[in-house]
């Protein structure tokens, strides 16, 4: 097309020499000629590789521009030395990743590497191979492309496999391949793994606009079950960095079979993690591929692969919804110990229910009791204060449901002494105070609750966590109250106003002094049948019961200045 005039031909057969414009050529075995950089023998019709490499280098005095000067000599359009020529792209790698200079001397270690692999390069002249890739009268034509990566490069390689029509010969030979160097940032393996899978995919499309073949199938191998299942799972559910190559490589391979290959027998491993020459000329696994694609015996080879527990997916999205309504009828029981044997064997319906193979039968136990009776006080918190129950689900419950990128683990426990930070909602966090934990209160389960904390107060004080009780106005309210009066008259009759308050873990209310423990809480108070005198029930309240008004938070006095606070 470029209306050449064309002076010279090569041939690989015999050419009659009748025609006054043909000169015979002086061809032997040993003639070469240069052929797209590549050495072909015209009459073995093969292919070579030649370069004059000077072996004898000295090490003091090798820079990087003699080393990619050499390295540059080796020219290898198609990739087939790409398991050696690997080696040689992580060494420029290292050298650039120390900040060598163009004429400084490289470091001994990285000179000894090169040292190595000039010498191995000196059986580059053995290397032979046939420019044909298929067989005569192609019947079937199948290509095959082997994908894998490692820490240090990732790759692919393509290898075509023919039938001959007449004499029905299989003929596998090695196409071309293409390997890259890894990122300097620190990726995963699996990540570089759909990066290899992606340069295969590129390499097939590259071929198929090529040649002027038809395959007749088209096989892709990993030795990656990640890949495959992120390949076989919808773009959609996959993160950012995984779902744009997936894109990519269902785009690009069409129609196409992924399949699993183990590592032992996928030729695209010696491309990652390179070999010299001298193993390379011999290596079967490389020049015609495993054995089983020139067998055909593809089904002992694919597997099902499992589409559970992949890496690089996107957290499902979990809806909360949070109603709030009387989940328990407090107001239809008239004794406390009758509510508490109701709500137990409503814990034990859930558990039969839930593990038939471990159902409870009999009396309650002891710990059903003790269960029951924290779920009635749960239930009571959340009829009483929704709106903070509400405020909890929402930066707490929910937030906990994301998947975490770091602080997956438990920290230490805290302990006494320890410089803490007092969260509050109203500041920046850079003006949160500082507090010193005084005491911690755990849990049976040994997991820390409640701290005490000191905050350049005079005096300490605990101040205990309460359950809030609305005035009582309804029908069900009157019910709970009179439920509240036999509670305190079945555990605690005529036991004087001081011992049943003190029992009761109600606090000193700020607004009311030291001896208003009991009056403070007006709005839980009832007359006693037995002592006449008002008494409180036995129930954990909140700060909030010591709110007045619309006021729910009173700053404490200079000699009362500290903060319980839970986590």
């Amino acid at each position: 097309t470029g209306c050449f005039p064309l002076r010279k031909w090569y041939f690989n057969f015999d050419v009659s020499s009748s025609d006054s414009f043909t000169k015979s050529l002086s061809l032997d075995k040993t003639t070469q000629c240069k052929t797209l950089g590549l050495r072909w023998c015209n009459s073995s019709d093969q292919l070579h590789f030649k370069t004059n490499l000077n072996i004898n280098i000295d090490i003091t005095q090798l820079t990087k521009r003699k080393i990619l000067s050499i390295i540059s000599q080796v020219y290898d359009p198609l990739g087939l030395l790409a398991p050696n020529i690997i080696i040689t792209k992580i060494l420029i790698q290292q050298l650039w990743l120390r900040k060598i200079d163009w004429d400084e001397p490289v470091p001994s270690d990285l000179a000894c590497s090169f040292i190595k692999l000039i010498t191995s390069l000196q059986h580059l002249s053995e290397i032979n191979i046939p420019r044909h890739v298929t067989t005569q009268y192609i019947q079937h034509l199948e290509l095959h492309i082997f994908t894998d990566a490692s820490q240090d490069a990732y790759g692919a390689c393509a290898y075509l496999r023919s039938t001959c029509e007449r004499t029905n010969k299989v003929v596998v030979r090695l196409l071309c391949a293409k390997s890259k160097v890894a990122p300097l940032k620190v990726v995963s393996i699996p990540r570089l793994e759909l990066c290899g899978a992606l340069v295969g995919a590129r390499l097939y499309k590259k071929i198929a606009a090529s040649m002027n073949f038809t395959f007749d199938k088209v096989y892709f191998w990993s030795d990656s079950t990640i890949v495959l299942g992120w390949l076989r799972t919808h773009p959609t559910l996959l993160k950012t960095f995984v779902q744009n190559r997936v894109c990519e490589i269902n785009d690009l391979t069409t129609g196409c079979a992924w399949s699993h290959v183990q590592g032992v027998f996928n030729p695209a491993d010696l491309l990652t993690r390179g070999i010299h020459l001298t193993e390379l000329i011999h290596n079967d696994l490389w020049w015609i591929g495993p054995r089983f694609i020139l067998d055909g015996d593809y089904d002992n080879y694919t597997s099902d692969i499992p589409l559970t527990d992949l890496p690089e997916t996107k957290p499902n999205k979990v809806v909360g919804l949070y109603v709030s309504c009387n989940v328990f009828p407090f107001g239809n029981f008239s004794s406390f110990i009758r509510m508490i044997r109701a709500a137990a064997y409503i814990l034990r319906f859930v558990h039969n229910t839930r593990y038939k193979t471990e159902r409870k039968h009999g009396s309650l136990t002891v710990d059903e009791l003790r269960k029951s009776t924290i779920l009635l006080a749960r239930l009571s918190q959340i009829d009483s204060f929704p709106q903070e129950y509400a405020l909890l689900w929402s930066k707490e419950f929910i937030s906990e449901l994301q998947t975490r990128t770091k602080w997956k683990a438990n920290k230490s426990e805290v302990t006494d002494n320890t410089l803490v930070l007092i969260k509050d909602d109203n500041l920046p966090p850079l003006k949160w105070r500082l507090g010193r934990v005084v005491e911690v209160y755990t849990g049976k389960d040994g997991v820390s609750r409640v701290a005490k904390i000191l905050k350049s107060a005079r005096y300490r004080s605990k101040h205990q966590i309460l359950l809030e009780v609305k005035r009582f106005q309804g029908p069900e309210d009157v019910n709970a109250a009179r439920n509240a009066k036999r509670i305190a008259r079945e555990g605690w009759r005529a036991r004087g106003r001081g011992r049943l308050a003190a029992r009761a873990s109600v606090p000193r209310s700020p607004l009311a002094g030291n001896n208003g423990r009991a009056r403070s809480y007006s709005a839980l108070g009832f007359s006693c049948v037995v002592c006449d005198f008002t008494n409180i029930a036995k129930l954990w309240i909140t700060q909030k019961a010591a709110s007045y008004g619309n006021r729910t938070h009173y700053t404490l006095p200079s000699h009362r200045d500290n903060l319980v606070v839970e986590y």
